[in-house]
């Protein structure tokens, strides 16, 4: 799996074995020809070579991430990293919502082979003996299949729905997880900008400081050289 784009691309890394082959197979799918994307490994640490992407896969540094040239341009790792876990938590938030409607599914399912059920226990209860007839009679075959097939089934559905349950229940700690690390870069991103903004702001004080250091001095020491001149000029006459 690839995360592109706000996009999960599902790619066989096991076969494509070197970033070109990587690329090729993204610019294929997402019908974009042409773009040499950037490929990141789960921590958001760029991938240069062959061997690199190798390692990340055997590792299980995946989803690995994928980016466009001009958002490559002046990257740094931690807005590498944003990206990426924007991107898994979009990934997330999918995979959650296509389980829920799986578990809805099901659970309508479920529901009407109970009320199928119970009205095959009828049929069947309104075919059992009667004791004012004062004789037995069977119940037909095929009915006591259909019960049987229909419990089957319906204890089937419960263990996948059971299934798909903790499945849905896994990915939203997982969606958690990944919320604290994106709000933990973005706080980390805030206080970098602070800071660069507080350097910049010294810079330039410093900057003005010195600025008027060196009109004062030039003005100074034009001064000087003007009393300097006329001085000469008088000791000359």
């Amino acid at each position: 799996v690839v995360l592109v784009c706000g996009h999960t691309v599902s790619l066989d890394l096991r076969r494509l074995c070197t970033l070109a082959d990587v690329r090729a197979e993204l610019q294929n799918t997402l019908q974009m020809d042409g773009q040499a994307f950037g490929i990141f490994d789960s921590n958001g640490s760029a991938l240069a070579n062959d061997a690199q992407l190798q390692q990340a896969v055997e590792q299980g540094l995946t989803p690995l991430g994928a980016t466009l040239p001009d958002e490559q341009d002046g990257d740094e790792v931690p807005h590498r990293q944003w990206r990426l876990l924007q991107d898994q938590v979009l990934s997330a938030t999918e995979l959650i919502a296509t389980l829920e409607r799986q578990v809805n599914s099901l659970r309508q399912e479920i529901e009407t082979c109970v009320q199928r059920q119970h009205r095959l226990e009828g049929s069947v209860q309104s075919r059992a003996p009667s004791p004012a007839l004062g004789h037995e009679q069977q119940v037909p075959a095929e009915v006591a299949e259909r019960v049987t097939a229909v419990g089957e089934q319906l204890h089937w559905l419960r263990d996948a729905f059971e299934q798909l349950s903790a499945e849905k229940t896994a990915h939203g700690q997982d969606l958690g997880v990944q919320m604290a690390a994106l709000e933990e870069v973005r706080a980390e991103l805030d206080l970098e900008r602070r800071v660069r903004e507080a350097l910049e702001g010294q810079c330039a004080a410093s900057t003005r400081a010195l600025e008027e250091q060196l009109h004062a001095a030039s003005a100074y020491h034009g001064d000087m050289l003007r009393e300097h001149v006329e001085a000469f000029k008088n000791v000359t006459k």
